[in-house]
């Protein structure tokens, strides 16, 4: 049986699928199994979604970290990653060329040039 969940909640996707697909501007950014994708994050943008699941160590009514600025019009996204005007890890390479899929283990692949857990390009 296969089941689609769209859902902003990283948690509640990964007590119910054996495998996420991150989207951002109707693109798939990050591909993993479950457990492969919390264990070695690469998209910046998986990495927001991920910090903002609450967690019982917060103060309470603490508030949720946000990802900076707005999401892209997606009737006129810019060049390169649609992410990268919100990205911290975001370089000139990333405002003018979109990133081709990457695989690391394999299943697990993202679309980033400047991922987390890396220290340059890929």
């Amino acid at each position: 049986m296969a089941l689609v969940m769209i859902s902003h909640d990283l948690g509640l996707a990964a007590s119910f699928a054996d495998e996420v697909v991150v989207m951002y501007a109707g693109r798939a950014v990050e591909q993993a199994p479950t457990r492969k994708l919390f264990a070695n994050v690469r998209m910046p943008y998986t990495k927001a979604l991920l910090e903002a699941i609450p967690r019982v160590e917060r103060p309470p009514h603490a508030l949720l970290p946000v990802v900076p600025g707005r999401p892209p019009d997606l009737a006129a996204l810019p060049a390169g990653c649609p992410f990268a005007p919100r990205c911290p890890n975001a370089q000139d390479l990333c405002r003018e060329s979109a990133p081709p899929f990457h695989e690391g283990e394999p299943g697990h692949r993202w679309a980033c040039w400047y991922p987390c857990n890396d220290g340059g390009a890929a």
